[in-house]
């Protein structure tokens, strides 16, 4: 099908042009990160396309954003950034090829989750993933998502975001030492069969592996022992499914919960657009 037509939904300014929205509604969900751009097709809360292209370098993101084709017509596009400057041509490359002004969590489509920090504010995607968890299991969760930073998020059982931990990223923290050192070299991660690396490599992956798997399971029993309740872990981000099997504390793996909570936070929102 063709994306040249314009969806009657676009955007709040549009209201007169809003169409009656059901549980079928086909939404675009776009998950824009520090190194990478999630995409998801949703209808209703099925998944029926998904992509994710790099953004770095620029010029590659751009290639790759002429090369993408959704094969639905779509009810809205709503997105959630940590990362500016590729908002903004995520943006105009919605505008010119979908016909579409994106939706934007935090602006558009309010957090309904409460926010229980101190100071300051937990970034779009920390939030969208743990409504996401707070909608599936309905109690207190932690969402530990393995991104560019691991980042760990803590919901009660109220459905109040409390905060969570943050760390370099697996991924992150094998570059860091293999730009930063001038020998080290940079290894293909997996998890190794010892802790005692017999070489450079093999000590590496230890370090990184073994110590990120200890790391995440100690943090865990730390959150699990202050919150002090029955809670429920989830596991997400794009090394979720193998390094989740690896740590083995989880209780669902699903590699798209924080595009699952931009999709909850506009069905939250629609009747108010």
């Amino acid at each position: 099908m063709g994306l040249k037509s314009k969806a009657l939904f676009l955007h709040p300014r549009n209201n007169h042009l809003r169409k009656h929205t059901t549980s079928a509604s086909v939404i675009l969900a776009i998950d824009i990160g520090n190194t990478s751009v999630d995409l998801a097709v949703f209808r209703g809360k099925r998944v029926v396309w998904r992509d994710k292209i790099s953004v770095r370098p620029v010029s590659r993101m751009l290639l790759s954003l002429k090369g993408i084709k959704i094969p639905f017509k779509l009810d809205a596009v709503a997105v959630s950034c940590v990362n500016p400057p590729v908002g903004r041509r995520i943006a105009a490359w919605s505008k010119k090829k979908l016909g579409m002004k994106p939706l934007v969590v935090g602006k558009d489509l309010p957090i309904s989750m409460p926010v229980r920090l101190s100071s300051g504010q937990a970034g779009d995607d920390r939030i969208c993933s743990a409504v996401a968890a707070y909608e599936r299991c309905k109690g207190a969760c932690i969402v530990v998502d393995f991104g560019t930073a691991l980042k760990m998020q803590v919901v009660n059982s109220q459905g109040e975001f409390l905060g969570g931990a943050i760390m370099c990223g697996i991924s992150l923290s094998a570059r860091a030492l293999h730009e930063q050192t001038a020998l080290l070299p940079h290894v293909r991660l997996r998890t190794p069969r010892r802790a005692i690396g017999r070489n450079t490599e093999e000590a590496l992956r230890s370090g990184l592996m073994i110590g990120s798997i200890g790391a995440v399971r100690h943090l865990l029993e730390c959150i699990k022992t202050e919150l002090n309740c029955p809670v429920t872990v989830f596991a997400t981000g794009s090394d979720s499914k193998s390094l989740g099997k690896a740590i083995g504390s989880f209780d669902s793996i699903v590699p798209v919960l924080a595009l699952e909570g931009i999709r909850v936070l506009y069905e939250q929102s629609v009747d108010h657009l």
